[in-house]
């Protein structure tokens, strides 16, 4: 995760993806958020924007 920037989007399959259980993924999605990146997920239809509370 250290390639994105502010602005980008990160796409992937699942959100599980993102970390090994939930706390992991949950505090990959925050750190994401936090540089101003998106998040979406094509399975589950998960689509965290940038800057939304």
């Amino acid at each position: 995760m250290s390639h994105v920037r502010e602005g980008d989007t990160v796409i992937v399959y699942a959100i599980d993806r993102l970390g090994r259980n939930t706390i992991d993924v949950l505090e990959t999605v925050d750190a994401l958020k936090a540089k101003g990146v998106a998040v979406l997920s094509l399975r589950e239809g998960f689509d965290k924007p940038r800057f939304s509370e």
